[in-house]
């Protein structure tokens, strides 16, 4: 069925099976998206929107969920565009001219700062989960021997190609959606439905920050921008992306109002991994499971491995390309050292959550500032849509 698929896609672009890049599907995006973003951010968000929206925390969710949206749609355009490109290649077309070297002097602070970004997120990450195991489960392990088995981990998964990464993340998706469906619907047992009202207890300016700072916890998805040169350029593809957002932004929904109708806004802002908290709270019918946070634990797990590893490699591709290394896996292993400092750098938990904070305005800023700088930059240039029937290869 993969063989086939590949060869009808191969068939619309006019290249033969072989020379296709289009590997990811559109089922495989959704995960990708799914696992990116879930693993960036299911522990915490019930505490940052409960710290500004109070009872209402869920529907700034839903409204983060449209500025995800809106996003993704300028990375959307900029894919269609430039078919078959990750944002190396397109961005030094659109800022130098043809035949100078201006594209890649202009292109490096972009391309530098993306690069950065998603190692810094791949960094804090790691940090973030190796508090929450050494909090609950191995308090006598050395956070070092915990970040380096974790990074180590995503260093494997990077080092493979994009259909590798594509099949990775689907197989996540398939072993954790139910059972992390389960579990939020399960922490609905214990709730007081009266710890939602009033539902506008705070003023228009606070409600919007919490907008503002839920959107944040969608970070992760301007990976398209690499991982877009990889997926097939149909219409299912680009409703995928979109499913992609909108599965996490479900998740979110529900362990929010889960959390606040359980503990209250007020004990929800105190506590540190909210999703935790209920878990613990939570009994599994039939006794089967006696600690339901070992369950939760195992899921965030592989969801953050996924969006760990999933950043890892985006970035280690930007490094590729944009210096011209023939495989990327030589990226993946130098910036290894690296992360692993990063993820070694902060002193103690509160400023591992500072760092994830600063990091996602920042990916903000990129998700917003890059497709349309870039949409701009060609609007203005009015480049020639890219002949389709020649589809550029993304660097190997």
């Amino acid at each position: 069925m993969a063989n086939t698929n590949q060869a009808n896609i191969a068939q619309q672009v006019h290249v033969s099976k072989e020379e296709t890049p289009y590997v990811i599907n559109p089922r495989q995006l959704t995960a990708i998206l799914t696992c990116t973003m879930l693993g960036m951010g299911v522990f915490t968000l019930p505490r940052v929107a409960a710290y500004w929206a109070h009872e209402s925390a869920w529907m700034s969710i839903l409204l983060g969920m449209l500025a995800a949206f809106f996003g993704m749609s300028l990375i959307t355009r900029l894919n269609q565009r430039f078919t078959g490109q990750t944002v190396v290649i397109y961005s030094q077309q659109l800022l130098g001219k043809k035949g100078t070297r201006w594209g890649t002097v202009l292109s490096f602070p972009l391309l530098i700062g993306l690069t950065l970004l998603w190692a810094a997120h791949t960094g804090t990450l790691a940090r973030a989960f190796g508090e929450v195991i050494t909090a609950v489960v191995l308090r006598e392990t050395p956070m070092t021997v915990i970040m380096f088995l974790m990074l180590a981990a995503a260093m494997y998964m990077a080092m493979h190609e994009a259909e590798v990464i594509a099949r990775v993340n689907e197989l996540i998706f398939v072993l954790t959606f139910v059972p992390l469906l389960l579990l939020y619907l399960l922490s609905f047992q214990n709730v007081r439905w009266e710890n939602l009202l009033p539902l506008f207890s705070v003023d228009w300016r606070s409600f919007l920050i919490s907008v503002a700072a839920t959107s944040i916890a969608f970070a992760g998805f301007e990976i398209m921008l690499v991982l877009g040169a990889f997926t097939q350029p149909i219409a299912a593809a680009r409703r995928a992306q979109y499913v992609g957002i909108a599965i996490p932004a479900l998740m979110n929904t529900l362990s929010t109002l889960a959390a606040i109708a359980t503990f209250s806004y007020e004990e929800v802002k105190r506590i540190m991994w909210p999703a935790l908290e209920m878990a613990i709270s939570t009994e599994f019918p039939g006794a089967i499971l006696e600690r339901m946070e070992a369950a939760v634990l195992a899921i965030w797990f592989l969801l953050m491995h996924t969006a760990i590893g999933n950043l890892y490699f985006s970035a280690s591709k930007i490094v590729q390309e944009y210096f011209r290394i023939r495989h990327h896996q030589w990226v993946v292993l130098a910036m290894f050292p690296f992360l692993l400092v990063l993820a070694l750098w902060p002193k103690h938990v509160h400023q591992v959550y500072e760092w994830m904070q600063v990091l996602g305005v920042a990916s903000v800023v990129f998700w917003l500032g890059v497709p349309v700088l870039l949409l701009i930059a060609a609007q203005i240039r009015q480049p020639q849509r890219r002949n389709p029937s020649k589809p550029t290869q993304p660097g190997p």
